[in-house]
Parts: C-alpha cells; sequence; structure tokens
C-alpha cells in the first residue's frame, strides 16, 4: 500500500497542473450534476440529436474539452496540429461509440427464444466489449507500432508487484461487505440471475453463471486493457500525465446509465488506476483490482440470497 500511495502523491506531487485539475473537476462535476440532478433535461439533449452523430458527440464532447483544458494551461496547443494525436483520440472515440452503437448482444438475444434472452444479453454485452476494447489496439499495435512495443498495453509481469494491489482488496473488503447489506444492492447484483434458460438449454445453473462470470471477467480485462493501457500510454507520449485525465473524462461517461455513486466511484477509481498504469508500465494492477472487486461483490450477493435467504 505504501508503493502505492508513493506513486501516486508523486503523481501529485510533479504532473499534476492545479489549475488544469480545478477547472477538470468543475468540467466533471458540471456534467455529472446536469445527468442525474436535471434528468429530464439531459433526455432532452439526447434526443435532440439524432443517432449515430449523438453516440459519437457523447464520447467526443468530454475527450475534446479534457484535451483542450490541458494543452492549453500545459501550453501545448501546437499539438493541436499533430495528426497522430488526433488519430489516437478519433480511434478511442470510435472504440466507444462502436460499442454503444452497434448492439451485437442485443441482436441476438431478440433473434433467440425468449427463454435464452437474458442469459445471451448479458454474456453478448460482455463478449462484444471484449471484441471492440481488443480489437482496435491490436490493429493498431500491430500496423502502427510494430515491432516498437515491447508489450500489448501494459500486459506485462515486468517489474509488477502484484502484493500491493491485494492488500488494497483486503483493505476494500470491510467496505464490499457493507455495500452488501444496503437496500439496493440486491437489484444490481448478481449481474446474473438464473431463470429459464437452464431448463431450456438442460444446463446446470452452475454452469451457465460460471460462463456468464468467466465473460463477465474477460471484459474487465479488456477494459483495462484499452482504458488503462491503449488510452494512456498512447496518449502520454503526445501529453504525459494529462492522458490520464482524457482517460478518466470518457471512463465517468460510459457510467452514465449507472447509479450516481458507481459514476462518481468510477472517477476516483480510474483516476487512480490510470496513475499506476501509468507510472508502473503495466495493467495488471488494473485487471487484479477490478476484477476483485467484481467478483466480491458478486460473490456477495449470492451469498446474501442463497445463504442469508434475503431478497430484492
Amino acid at each position: 500500500m505504501k508503493k502505492l500511495a508513493s506513486l501516486l502523491l508523486g503523481h501529485f506531487r510533479i504532473e499534476v497542473n492545479p489549475l488544469f485539475f480545478s477547472l477538470w473537476i468543475l468540467f466533471l462535476t458540471a456534467c455529472i450534476s446536469f445527468r442525474y440532478f436535471l434528468p429530464a433535461a439531459y433526455q432532452q439533449l439526447m434526443a435532440a440529436v439524432p443517432l449515430p452523430l449523438s453516440d459519437f458527440l457523447f464520447y467526443a464532447f468530454p475527450l475534446g474539452i479534457t484535451l483542450l483544458l490541458y494543452l492549453f494551461f500545459d501550453r501545448k496547443l501546437e499539438l493541436l496540429l499533430n495528426p497522430h494525436l488526433w488519430l489516437n483520440c478519433a480511434l478511442s472515440i470510435f472504440v466507444l461509440f462502436a460499442n454503444q452503437y452497434f448492439s451485437l448482444h442485443t441482436f441476438f438475444a431478440k433473434s433467440a427464444a425468449p427463454e435464452l434472452s437474458s442469459f445471451l444479453y448479458m454474456t453478448g454485452f460482455n463478449m462484444q466489449s471484449c471484441f471492440f476494447y481488443i480489437i482496435i489496439p491490436l490493429a493498431y499495435g500491430l500496423i502502427c507500432e510494430r515491432p516498437a512495443r515491447k508489450n500489448f498495453y501494459g500486459v506485462t509481469t515486468q517489474g509488477f508487484d502484484a502484493k500491493p494491489y491485494f492488500q488494497m482488496l483486503l483493505f476494500m473488503l470491510p467496505l464490499l461487505v457493507w455495500a452488501s447489506f444496503q437496500p439496493h444492492f440486491l437489484q444490481t447484483y448478481p449481474r446474473y440471475r438464473t431463470g429459464e434458460a437452464e431448463a431450456v438449454l438442460g444446463l446446470s445453473p452452475y454452469f451457465t453463471v460460471s460462463v456468464y462470470e468467466l465473460s463477465y471477467v474477460l471484459q474487465f480485462v479488456a477494459l483495462e486493457i484499452f482504458f488503462r493501457g491503449f488510452i494512456v500510454m498512447v496518449l502520454s507520449r503526445f501529453i504525459g500525465a494529462g492522458a490520464v485525465a482524457v482517460m478518466v473524462s470518457l471512463y465517468v461517461f460510459i457510467h452514465f446509465d449507472k447509479p450516481l455513486a458507481e459514476t462518481i466511484g468510477s472517477f476516483f477509481g480510474g483516476y487512480i488506476l490510470g496513475v499506476l498504469s501509468l507510472r508502473t508500465g503495466s495493467v495488471l494492477g488494473g485487471m487484479i483490482a477490478h476484477i476483485g472487486v467484481a467478483l466480491g461483490m458478486e460473490a456477495l450477493a449470492f451469498l446474501q440470497l442463497y445463504v442469508f435467504g434475503r431478497h430484492t
């Protein structure tokens, strides 16, 4: 834990421009407040712009504002003329846009028997996210960076120490247990609940739950590679630590369909993991933390349902 704290303190002491950071926080606070405290106005604004343009602007807006703020206060506005910077920004936006606009999992879920729709939708969403989060970084690495890149955007054990991340999970365990006893917890977790699919497929609930949880874990692996690996490590070549802020802005916006507390948590979690991936050169710590928390919530939900007998 001390090592992680030292990395974070070093980041704030050396790499953070206080004026940029303050205005950036105000920007995200305004966006979050508009989304959650003025929901009717938010929905009206989203409906006013036709698809697919609205999905594109939804991600281009936070990325563009954050990037402009950072370049202005870091006095690097000349980078706006760098086509390689804009290519990487465009690829990041495209991945998120494609994952939202091309709802392949919805198509397959609706095409199947009604009894299978929930299982296919939930599992399909995770696998679709894996595809889009991985395919663009993979193509970019093969076309633009081969053979210069030594690893796949932070997927490396070189110089990586897993111990602090497991200590972090132990520290968070009491908070997860506390959260599992909150009234609305079982409305969200477990993410997939057995139903009619098992009877139709003739499969044990243990099998379908295991398949879903595996897809859930793979989604977090892909997510860490894309956000903390591809976005942070590629953009940092142009804007240094400002890449973390750009990544966090996008990461917060993908949580706008989640509860407010989860969106706020995405800011802190995304920022911490972004800084750590930038300073260690590895996304494995983020994978450990993210998967550990996610599976912990799932396990606690199953305990609440099937051991303690609680219901929504």
